[in-house]
């Protein structure tokens, strides 16, 4: 008879097949196939595929004898393989010892280096910016050199329902660095273009670095985040200058869009979703800022086709925001409610200024935006 085979990895890469067995791969737990048991397995054979993070029991053997349920935060998928099924002792020793081996080397591991993964926020549109910082601290006495590969950092994004979110791109992160021993390195990446999340819901983020000095993967747990719907507060085609004003030719239509989304429980935040004429491709959307549920936004175009903003964004105070046709923020005041309400004013040259109330002028805001001309006055 031949001697169990033991394999062990941190992470299967779904659809990779199982080492030693082509015709074996690797899938998701909770698929209705894992649910009932081996039978889509050879018989004959004696599989383990335990993410120990879900808590289920999975088969051991073609005699759908479950293995003792294991708990932990952090993902350990393992497979174990016999030439027959276990129900001899001499099987199930050597697959409590392989058991016993792996998950030995993880707590290792984990204890040496930790992986963490953390969010700006914890709700974001559609199309929003999603960067993801990964934090790396190195505990292991010794210094570690990453980034040299292409795939030294990956990210997994699974939806509420385990379903795995499909990559538009893979996020890639360059440049070598050193950790020394007790440093900790944090890396930011901006994930929404490189994956397809255009439905509303809640989705979580893994990630996963590869350490080739150990030959060994580390994965961090789950960070959670949702997706909301913003509201509509206002919008406005417009077209884009040509580049040089020798340039002819129809100008490219574009879409300024205000939305509105509650966020936190009650704290609004207004958003500038920058879309095609049609709405239905994104370029960009910006968290302009919070404002309070009584404001009604006032926008305006230059005629250099900038979207200018004004919004309260506290019980006497405004928000002044400029934004070109890129979507870039290129102005941000703040103004205080006086003797007269700040509101926006369109002069005869197409130039839009705020006028009445003050300018706050604080050392944290600097401000890139034309003060309203004061008029002059007459000696007496």
């Amino acid at each position: 008879m031949k001697k169990p085979l033991c394999v062990i990895n941190q992470k299967w890469v779904r659809g990779v097949p199982v080492p030693g067995h082509s015709n074996i791969r690797a899938k998701q737990p909770w698929e209705s196939k894992w649910k009932s048991g081996c039978s889509n397995l050879d018989r004959g054979q004696a599989y383990l595929y335990s993410p120990i993070t879900t808590g289920r029991r999975c088969c051991a053997r073609e005699g759908h004898t479950p293995l003792p349920l294991l708990t932990r935060k952090k993902p350990l998928y393992v497979t174990l393989a016999t030439s027959r099924a276990l129900a001899n002792t001499g099987g199930v020793k050597n697959l409590l010892l392989c058991l016993t081996l792996g998950i030995t080397m993880l707590f290792t591991a984990e204890a040496q280096m930790s992986v963490e993964v953390t969010l700006p926020q914890n709700q974001f549109l559609p199309g929003e910016n999603l960067v993801a910082a990964v934090r790396i601290t190195n505990r292991s006495g010794q210094k570690l050199k990453l980034g040299a590969e292409e795939d030294w950092l990956r990210f997994d994004v699974e939806s509420r329902d385990g379903s795995i979110i499909a990559k538009l791109s893979e996020p890639v992160v360059v440049g070598e660095f050193e950790l020394d021993a007790m440093q900790v390195a944090t890396k930011r990446v901006d994930l929404a273009p490189h994956f397809n999340m255009t439905q509303l819901g809640r989705y979580s983020i893994t990630a996963t670095v590869k350490i080739k000095a150990w030959d060994r993967e580390l994965v961090s747990s789950p960070k959670s985040f949702d997706l909301i719907h913003g509201a509509k507060l206002w919008e406005q085609e417009f077209g884009v200058p040509h580049a040089t004003e020798t340039a002819t030719g129809s100008p490219e239509v574009r879409k300024y869009i205000l939305e509105q989304a509650n966020y936190l429980k009650g704290q609004l935040r207004m958003y500038l979703r920058l879309t095609d004429s049609s709405g239905a491709r994104t370029f960009r959307v910006f968290p302009i800022g919070q404002m309070v549920s009584f404001s009604r936004p006032e926008a305006q175009l230059d005629k250099s086709s900038n979207l200018h903003v004004l919004y309260a964004n506290g019980p006497h105070s405004f928000s002044y925001t400029v934004f070109n046709p890129e979507g870039d923020l290129t102005a941000r005041d703040i103004y205080e409610f006086t003797a007269t309400r700040p509101r926006l004013r369109v002069n005869d040259e197409g130039q839009i200024t705020v006028n009445g109330g003050a300018r706050r002028v604080t050392a944290s805001l600097e401000s890139t935006a034309t003060p309203p001309a004061v008029p002059a006055k007459s000696n007496p």
